[in-house]
């Protein structure tokens, strides 16, 4: 497409060289002139001799005229024609490469409008809305608003998760402090088994000693057995204090822990609805891409229109160059279109052999448009 729109440089470049072929023309037809007013004054002149040489003179000069006029003609044409095969190579060039532009161009028209169609499929409803881009906005915003609740409730649990951590400490000691009135107790069993057995074996020898003595030591032996009886009970008793301890710590770490998981989920669902309304987002802003996509389509068209002006132009210098060369005795310049902004000089030139000879003045050789 460059070389396409290259065409103004190269009609100035060849407007130039007319404008100075003009001008030599010019020249020629002035000299032209001045001969034929030399030939009026020799016409008046009575001498015969004086005449014919004049006339001899003057068809000689003619001649030499024609001859550089046909010279400078055939050297115009063959530069004409070369240029002209440059621009019909250039503009074929510009044609391959115009085809090979329009077909991307084509791809990418055929590719935008399926992306478009599915989004018109996706988007439904919303693609009436002129303010959806700003509601999907408002929305992310109020999700981050959420997710930042969200995020400082969760620290907060977070925070009283550590506190209960620090209780699981507390309960890890509870539990060896049961572990350790356990073993007490179970002590205090096996002793109280022992004590047992040797009461019945003090019965047994009791049994064959005095009866005031027997009452003493089963009194004793009775207080220490309730003694221990009641440490046991105690030590029941705080094992069964520590054991609902444990119980309702664990209990409320449980339920902290569901309610950092019910956090963490709906943290969760409210960054994916965010990433999603994100994607909304990132697809209203391509299709706001694909409409620019079309003011380029249009600006593809109007190169497309001027190209096949070009080409136009193009097939009438073919013509024109066609019915130059191939006539013999008439033989025509190849025409320029265009004229230079800058001197309003025109670059169409026509003239030919037989106008050459009528001529008396410049401007009755040369045609402009």
């Amino acid at each position: 497409m460059q070389n396409c729109y290259g065409k103004k440089e190269q009609n100035d470049r060849l407007t130039t060289k007319h404008i100075h072929t003009l001008k030599f023309l010019q020249e020629i037809v002035a000299e032209n002139k001045q001969l034929k007013e030399r030939i009026d004054e020799l016409e008046c002149d009575d001498t015969t001799s004086l005449i014919e040489e004049n006339k001899a003179r003057i068809k000689e000069i003619q001649e030499q005229y024609m001859k550089r006029a046909d010279e400078i003609n055939i050297m115009l044409t063959e530069k004409h024609k070369e240029e002209l095969m440059k621009r019909v190579e250039e503009q074929l060039e510009a044609e391959k490469l115009y085809k090979e532009t329009r077909q991307q161009l084509q791809a990418e028209i055929d590719r935008q409008r399926k992306i478009i169609s599915d989004l018109e499929q996706q988007l439904g409803v919303a693609k009436e809305n002129d303010n959806h881009v700003e509601i999907y906005k408002l929305k992310v915003a109020a999700l981050e608003q959420e997710i930042g609740r969200l995020q400082q409730d969760r620290e907060k649990l977070e925070a009283k998760n550590r506190g209960n951590v620090d209780q699981l400490g507390k309960l890890d000691l509870y539990e060896e402090q049961n572990k350790s009135l356990k073993d007490q107790l179970s002590a205090s069993s096996q002793k109280i088994k022992e004590l047992e057995f040797k009461i019945r074996n003090l019965e047994r020898d009791l049994s064959q000693q005095g009866v005031s003595e027997q009452d003493e030591i089963l009194v004793a032996l009775k207080n220490k057995l309730e003694k221990m009886h009641k440490d046991r009970t105690v030590c029941e008793e705080r094992e069964k204090d520590f054991q609902n301890l444990i119980d309702d710590l664990k209990d409320e770490n449980g339920k902290l822990r569901r309610a950092l998981d019910d956090s963490e989920r709906m943290r969760l669902e409210m960054r994916a609805q965010m990433e999603h309304l994100l994607s909304e987002l990132a697809t209203l802003r391509k299709q706001t891409v694909a409409d620019r996509d079309r003011q380029t389509f249009k600006d593809f068209v109007q190169v497309k229109r001027e190209l096949a002006s070009v080409k136009e132009e193009n097939d009438e210098l073919r013509m024109r160059m066609k019915f130059s060369t191939g006539r013999d005795k008439d033989l025509v310049l190849p025409n320029l279109r265009g004229a230079d902004p800058r001197n309003g000089v025109y670059t169409r030139i026509g003239s030919t052999k037989s106008d050459r000879r009528k001529s008396d003045t410049p401007t009755s050789r040369n045609k402009y448009l």
